[in-house]
């Protein structure tokens, strides 16, 4: 995505509820201000929190996904 000045990338996104997860991402800012709701992700964080944080986004924006095991 652009700002017509910047460029940034989300790793993972899904466009519909434009939920987003970023992998220490370094324009989150931009990222926030075209709308999306990123996640941002860092190695120390379990898979488990990760998810319950992509679940809250998704219901935030009242999109359901399948739960996971």
């Amino acid at each position: 995505m652009s700002d017509g000045v910047n460029e940034a990338f989300i790793d993972m996104g899904y466009d519909e509820p434009m939920v987003g997860l970023d992998y220490e991402g370094g324009r989150a800012e931009l990222i926030d201000r075209q709308g999306w709701v990123d996640i941002r992700v860092v190695a120390e964080h379990s898979r488990r929190f990760i998810l319950h944080r992509a679940y809250e986004a998704f219901a935030r924006r009242g999109w359901r996904p399948p739960k996971l095991r």
